[in-house]
């Protein structure tokens, strides 16, 4: 199944209705570390333990350039002889303008204690990884000699049956550009989906203005080709740019980047 925007009907090219999601329970891999020691150019060792737990992922209304997320019921220990209990809450988000890009910030109390701002800083990753979350945060930002990292390495949580819980699911939609990017007339995407079902799809400019939105039916899983002939939702060609293309299916997103050049 081809989707072409030129065969499509008009739409008006409005910024479309925020849209919230329902939270998405996540679970810690076997991967995910709480360190300490010192992660700059200070002598002393880094102490690496298990980290353990669960927590919530609630997506937001999609912004210009990154999709947001709460993180919410942050519930994870580090075990051992002495156990360590942690506990909060912040928000995700991923995005970018060119690059693929993400963003994890953490409240938490530790074992109990003050609230404590953990954040990732800006960093890059791949369309592929989402929605598995793999991702590094300082408490301090390693400006410090002494700091506390928390190496985050999460997926959704399986689905559990008769009491066993399944190996984690595919990501539910992919996106990816394939072909003439940059672009003149055509980009040529590939649109992934773990099941049939409405995908929306939009066009947004790196000013955060809706170009094109429309809606078709994947009436199957797996990967479905999306070519765009570089027009707005009035029919007319749009500037020279970088461009945002957006999957959107229930509560996932998926995002790829295209350039157009006239």
């Amino acid at each position: 199944m081809v989707c072409v925007l030129a065969l499509l009907p008009i739409l008006d090219p409005v910024a479309s209705t925020a849209q919230t999601g329902i939270p998405q329970p996540y679970k810690l891999s076997d991967t995910s570390r709480f360190e300490t020691g010192c992660f700059t150019l200070c002598d002393c060792a880094i102490v690496s333990q298990p980290l353990q737990g669960t927590f919530l992922l609630e997506p937001l209304a999609p912004g210009p350039l990154f999709n947001e997320y709460r993180v919410l019921d942050v519930r994870w220990t580090v075990p051992g002889a002495s156990s360590i209990s942690i506990t909060g809450s912040g928000t995700y988000r991923l995005g970018g303008e060119v690059a693929v890009q993400h963003q994890m910030t953490l409240d938490l109390s530790i074992d109990g204690g003050s609230v404590q701002h953990f954040d990732s800083g800006i960093l890059g990753t791949t369309n592929d990884l989402f929605p598995k979350i793999e991702i590094r945060i300082p408490l301090h930002g390693d400006s410090t000699c002494v700091d506390t990292v928390l190496v985050v390495h999460a997926a959704p949580a399986a689905p559990v049956a008769s009491g066993v819980e399944s190996s984690s699911p595919e990501p539910s939609i992919s996106l990816r550009a394939v072909h003439a990017n940059p672009f003149r007339e055509r980009a040529e995407l590939a649109v992934r989906v773990a099941r049939p079902g409405d995908v929306t799809i939009e066009i947004v400019d790196v000013h955060g203005r809706m170009v094109r939105r429309w809606t078709w039916e994947a009436a199957s899983a797996g990967e479905h080709p999306l070519v765009w002939d570089g027009r707005d939702g009035s029919g007319e060609e749009s500037s020279s740019g970088v461009y945002l293309v957006r999957a959107r299916q229930l509560d996932r997103v998926a995002i790829a980047r295209v350039l157009r050049i006239r």
